[in-house]
């Protein structure tokens, strides 16, 4: 299995602190996110190979990876001016190569079951393409939020609304697809450049879902990076082991 990590934000939310390094590489309980990410999927879904794509800050990617026991398994992707989250999948066809495919925005502090998000993936129905990780988030306007029916498969999605949601049930991104949803997302037009606002809408129907029970946070701000930090502290969690909840 491939897996594409989509690390090329700019942290904005997050300056001053992000005014020297990328996102991707804020420390969550002492380790950079972007070693979080590859120890989960080297050490837990025995991915084969990842990419990455850089843009601010690229060269503290670069170096981090050059330092990483990983750096065999890993290849960046520079992009001089960002494509967006599908624009970035889109221009490097090359990776699809395969039947699974694991695509995550890796801004996100993510510790979950690993083992069983594959299983739901490798066992969904014959009709559905991608497997879509939710968590429950207390804040539906800013999330990408989901229905699902009784088994499990995606129903609705609308991106951030603005009207009273009827679940806690949001898109975590962070996916498991096989060839027929990436040959889609390849084929999008150019115009689409959001994976999830743009081609999430389009599965319907054709996605199961997996509900990530432990730990999802996006740290987009100083105020959930904080917490990012204290839920690793606090649960011991640093290189991507479960514990459970008190």
């Amino acid at each position: 299995m491939k897996a594409f990590l989509l690390a090329g934000g700019l942290g904005t939310r997050l300056r001053p602190l992000t005014n020297t390094m990328p996102k991707c590489l804020v420390p969550i309980g002492g380790k950079p996110l972007l070693g979080i990410w590859l120890d989960c999927l080297f050490e837990q879904l025995d991915v084969d190979e990842v990419w990455i794509n850089t843009h601010y800050f690229a060269q503290q990617v670069e170096m981090f990876i050059s330092q990483s026991c990983y750096k065999s398994k890993v290849k960046l992707v520079h992009e001089e001016c960002l494509q967006g989250t599908m624009g970035t999948l889109r221009n490097n066809a090359a990776f699809f190569e395969g039947n699974e495919f694991f695509i995550a925005h890796a801004d996100n502090y993510c510790i979950t079951d690993w083992q069983a998000f594959l299983v739901q993936f490798r066992n969904r129905p014959h009709f559905c393409e991608l497997t879509m990780m939710l968590f429950e988030t207390q804040t539906p306007k800013s999330c990408g939020m989901v229905k699902v029916t009784d088994g499990d498969i995606l129903k609705d999605y609308v991106e951030k609304p603005q009207i009273p949601w009827q679940n806690n049930l949001a898109n975590g991104a962070v996916f498991l697809m096989d060839s027929r949803a990436v040959n889609k997302v390849i084929a999008m037009p150019e115009s689409k450049i959001d994976l999830c606002k743009d081609f999430i809408p389009r599965c319907i129907g054709k996605a199961n879902v997996f509900l990530n029970r432990n730990i999802h946070i996006d740290i987009g701000t100083p105020e959930t990076l904080m917490r990012a930090n204290e839920l690793a502290i606090d649960h011991g969690v640093y290189t991507g082991e479960l514990t459970h909840d008190r």
